[in-house]
């Protein structure tokens, strides 16, 4: 009995050390991967928050740089749409005189969706638009903000206000 239970340990033994290691190894593997989806759905949400700042600020002093902002981190026919609309924009806030302070608060970011290509991203944004009067006005915005991976760096290929 004991020659049959020596010869069966060193083939249970090597088969419970394979299946062990592979174990490990899935782990390690499929942990990997859940760290490439958590800084990918980061990565996401952090350019979702900061498109929505960029696009409801605003500067009468230097509109130009808000808006090469927003363009340096946009692609597609929203980066054309909103080159194209920056002569009437500049004039518009110029004239106005407006200076809009936009901030995301906490908590105002949430990941609606996200694939290896797209995401988009709900952001909640409050603005504070100074007056050439000196007045000051409060709203508050929500945006559905829509990103397209390019170069291996998120970019927004859309903004929509939701609500």
């Amino acid at each position: 009995m004991r020659k049959v239970l020596a010869a069966a340990f060193v083939p249970v033994s090597v088969a419970v050390l394979v299946a062990v290691l592979a174990a490990c190894t899935w782990v390690w593997v499929d942990r990997g991967s859940a760290d490439e989806d958590g800084d990918r759905t980061a990565a996401a949400a952090a350019t979702g928050r900061e498109a929505a700042g960029l696009f409801f600020s605003l500067d009468p002093t230097d509109v130009d740089a808000g808006i090469d902002q927003l363009l340096a981190i946009s692609t597609g026919t929203f980066a054309t749409d909103y080159a194209a609309q920056r002569d009437t924009l500049t004039e518009q806030v110029e004239s106005k005189g407006l200076t809009v302070t936009a901030t995301v608060p906490a908590g105002g970011v949430a990941l609606e969706h996200v694939t290896d290509t797209v995401a988009q991203v709900l952001v909640a944004v409050d603005t504070s638009t100074a007056l050439r009067d000196g007045s000051t006005e409060l709203d508050n915005y929500r945006v559905r903000v829509r990103l397209a991976l390019v170069d291996d760096r998120w970019r927004v290929s859309g903004v929509e206000q939701v609500g």
